[in-house]
Protein backbone atom coordinates (compact mmCIF):
# COMPACT_ATOMS: atom_id res chain seq x y z
CA UNK A 1 0.00 0.00 0.00
CA UNK A 2 1.22 3.84 -0.84
CA UNK A 3 1.82 6.31 1.49
CA UNK A 4 -1.42 8.20 0.56
CA UNK A 5 -3.53 5.26 -1.23
CA UNK A 6 -6.43 3.59 0.81
CA UNK A 7 -6.47 0.38 2.26
CA UNK A 8 -7.32 -2.16 0.20
CA UNK A 9 -10.44 -4.81 1.15
CA UNK A 10 -8.44 -7.71 1.17
CA UNK A 11 -6.09 -6.22 3.68
CA UNK A 12 -6.78 -6.33 7.35
CA UNK A 13 -8.81 -3.62 8.78
CA UNK A 14 -6.87 -3.32 11.89
CA UNK A 15 -5.13 -0.21 11.64
CA UNK A 16 -3.95 1.90 14.09
CA UNK A 17 -5.25 4.70 14.73
CA UNK A 18 -4.20 6.23 18.13
CA UNK A 19 -0.94 5.84 19.71
CA UNK A 20 0.13 5.30 23.81
CA UNK A 21 3.32 6.87 23.36
CA UNK A 22 4.19 10.31 23.53
CA UNK A 23 4.89 12.14 20.36
CA UNK A 24 7.74 14.31 19.92
CA UNK A 25 6.88 17.89 18.91
CA UNK A 26 7.32 18.32 15.27
CA UNK A 27 11.22 19.39 14.26
CA UNK A 28 11.75 22.92 13.09
CA UNK A 29 12.83 23.21 9.51
CA UNK A 30 16.28 23.88 8.49
CA UNK A 31 15.65 27.77 8.06
CA UNK A 32 13.56 28.57 10.78
CA UNK A 33 16.16 29.05 13.46
CA UNK A 34 19.69 30.19 12.94
CA UNK A 35 22.38 27.71 13.62
CA UNK A 36 23.79 30.14 16.02
CA UNK A 37 21.47 31.10 17.92
CA UNK A 38 21.81 34.04 19.89
CA UNK A 39 20.99 34.12 23.58
CA UNK A 40 20.02 38.31 23.16
CA UNK A 41 18.08 38.05 19.48
CA UNK A 42 14.46 37.25 19.90
CA UNK A 43 13.55 33.67 18.02
CA UNK A 44 12.56 33.68 14.63
CA UNK A 45 14.87 35.95 12.94
CA UNK A 46 12.89 39.12 13.76
CA UNK A 47 14.95 42.49 15.01
CA UNK A 48 13.90 44.57 17.42
CA UNK A 49 14.36 48.12 15.67
CA UNK A 50 13.57 50.30 18.36
CA UNK A 51 16.85 48.69 20.46
CA UNK A 52 18.62 49.56 16.92
CA UNK A 53 20.31 53.15 17.15
CA UNK A 54 18.85 55.00 14.54
CA UNK A 55 20.45 57.44 12.08
CA UNK A 56 19.02 60.57 11.17
CA UNK A 57 18.38 61.51 7.50
CA UNK A 58 18.51 64.91 6.13
CA UNK A 59 16.51 65.77 3.41
CA UNK A 60 17.81 68.45 1.01
CA UNK A 61 15.46 70.99 -0.23
CA UNK A 62 15.12 71.03 -3.95
CA UNK A 63 17.37 73.50 -5.54
CA UNK A 64 15.59 76.39 -7.48
CA UNK A 65 16.67 77.34 -11.12
CA UNK A 66 19.49 78.63 -12.18
CA UNK A 67 19.55 81.18 -14.02
CA UNK A 68 18.26 80.80 -17.38
CA UNK A 69 18.69 77.09 -17.49
CA UNK A 70 15.75 75.80 -15.40
CA UNK A 71 12.25 75.06 -17.31
CA UNK A 72 10.47 76.92 -14.45
CA UNK A 73 12.70 80.49 -15.95
CA UNK A 74 11.67 79.25 -19.42
CA UNK A 75 7.88 79.13 -18.69
CA UNK A 76 8.11 82.30 -17.06
CA UNK A 77 9.70 83.79 -20.27
CA UNK A 78 6.90 82.18 -22.64
CA UNK A 79 4.63 83.91 -19.95
CA UNK A 80 5.85 87.34 -19.93
CA UNK A 81 6.89 87.96 -23.47
CA UNK A 82 4.79 87.43 -25.98
CA UNK A 83 6.83 88.05 -28.86
CA UNK A 84 8.96 85.17 -27.67
CA UNK A 85 6.03 83.09 -27.51
CA UNK A 86 5.01 83.15 -30.62
CA UNK A 87 8.77 82.46 -31.98
CA UNK A 88 8.57 79.46 -30.34
CA UNK A 89 5.16 78.91 -31.49
CA UNK A 90 6.43 78.68 -34.67
CA UNK A 91 9.67 77.12 -34.31
CA UNK A 92 7.58 74.09 -33.69
CA UNK A 93 4.78 74.43 -35.77
CA UNK A 94 7.18 74.62 -39.02
CA UNK A 95 9.26 72.31 -39.08
CA UNK A 96 6.19 69.65 -39.31
CA UNK A 97 4.50 71.75 -41.90
CA UNK A 98 7.26 71.82 -44.20
CA UNK A 99 7.72 68.16 -43.19
CA UNK A 100 4.26 67.26 -44.51
CA UNK A 101 4.37 69.48 -47.59
CA UNK A 102 7.55 67.42 -48.62
CA UNK A 103 6.39 64.05 -48.05
CA UNK A 104 2.99 64.56 -49.66
CA UNK A 105 4.72 66.37 -52.73
CA UNK A 106 7.27 63.58 -52.43
CA UNK A 107 4.63 60.75 -52.25
CA UNK A 108 6.02 59.46 -49.51
CA UNK A 109 2.95 59.65 -46.82
CA UNK A 110 2.99 55.74 -45.81
CA UNK A 111 6.70 56.35 -44.25
CA UNK A 112 5.11 59.64 -42.76
CA UNK A 113 5.76 58.17 -39.49
CA UNK A 114 9.00 56.79 -39.32
CA UNK A 115 10.48 59.88 -40.58
CA UNK A 116 8.44 62.27 -37.97
CA UNK A 117 11.68 62.27 -35.53
CA UNK A 118 13.41 64.67 -38.23
CA UNK A 119 10.73 67.66 -37.36
CA UNK A 120 10.66 66.86 -33.87
CA UNK A 121 14.31 66.84 -33.31
CA UNK A 122 14.16 70.27 -35.31
CA UNK A 123 11.41 71.87 -33.48
CA UNK A 124 13.49 70.83 -30.19
CA UNK A 125 16.47 72.68 -31.45
CA UNK A 126 14.49 76.13 -32.90
CA UNK A 127 12.62 76.23 -29.94
CA UNK A 128 15.63 75.75 -27.22
CA UNK A 129 18.01 78.28 -29.54
CA UNK A 130 15.15 81.10 -29.59
CA UNK A 131 14.23 80.25 -25.81
CA UNK A 132 18.14 80.64 -24.89
CA UNK A 133 18.69 83.69 -27.23
CA UNK A 134 15.92 85.52 -25.37
CA UNK A 135 17.81 84.54 -22.41
CA UNK A 136 20.99 86.25 -23.07
CA UNK A 137 19.29 89.10 -24.43
CA UNK A 138 17.29 89.53 -21.03
CA UNK A 139 20.74 89.26 -19.08
CA UNK A 140 22.25 91.68 -21.47
CA UNK A 141 19.84 94.24 -21.10
CA UNK A 142 18.69 93.46 -17.36
CA UNK A 143 23.07 92.84 -16.22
Amino acid sequence: MGRHSAPDDEQDGDVLVASAVAVEAPRRGRHSVPDDEDEGAPRGGQIDLAAEPTVEVQRLAPRPGKGNQSTAADLELLRSHSAVRARVIAAVVAPFVIYTLAMYLGASLDVYFIWVWLPLVTAGILAGSILDSAHRKRERAGG
